[in-house]
């Protein structure tokens, strides 16, 4: 609790009475006890407030600083291009682009809509 900030009114509270933000990073807190060296964490940080998104991008890249393998699956393109090293673009349940990373917003926007309008080239 303290490693990921959870707020909680006792350690018995049940992680479905907590907020948003505690109960994803609950969540988180599961797969880090069982000790994986792989994590997947899909839409993280939908419907949590500013402050605690920071803490969840932090703690993210702190984990793949260490050595964990993360895949992380947002459709919050300034997320992505926030924490991730290289970014997998998908179209109809098909890859159609691997992009590194640049942390450009303007360039990786326009790189991943490239990926998309070529895959929907290929599948035409």
């Amino acid at each position: 609790m303290d490693q990921l900030g959870i707020r909680v009114s006792s350690v018995s509270q049940v992680a479905g009475n907590l907020s948003g933000g505690n109960q994803q990073k609950v969540s988180v807190a599961k797969w880090l006890a069982a000790d994986t060296e792989i994590i997947i964490i899909d839409e993280p940080t939908v419907g949590i407030d500013v402050r605690t998104k920071a803490a969840l991008h932090n703690l993210i890249m702190d984990l793949a600083d260490e050595g964990m393998s993360v895949i992380l699956i947002s459709s919050d393109l300034v997320e992505m291009i926030q924490i991730a090293d290289r970014v997998m673009v998908m179209r109809d349940y098909q890859f159609v682009g691997e992009l590194e990373n640049s942390k450009s917003y303007h360039d990786m926007s326009t790189q991943v809509m490239d990926a998309i309008q070529k895959g929907a080239s290929a599948v035409a």
